[in-house]
């Protein structure tokens, strides 16, 4: 049987960084299309930090079984 994992997550402004989306074209200015730009670090929501991050002798994410690992809500 098939397991379907949802891994989105809101993005929402944090105190650490602030999250601003910006009009880059707009039909109010004429333009033939509309297009935004926002501000994403690579940090931002894309992943764990494992011990091996911090400390050269710790473990990476591999060795934690996934079935340990908490629900997202309670990391919240």
């Amino acid at each position: 049987m098939r397991r379907i994992v949802d891994l989105t997550w809101p993005i929402e402004e944090h105190w650490r960084y602030g999250f601003h989306v910006t009009p880059v074209k707009t039909h109010a200015n004429h333009d033939p299309w509309q297009c935004m730009s926002y501000n994403l670090e690579s940090h931002w929501y894309t992943h764990i930090d494992a011990p091996l991050h911090f400390d050269p002798n710790g473990e990476c994410l591999n060795d934690y079984p996934i079935q340990d690992w908490p629900s997202p809500t309670v990391w919240c």
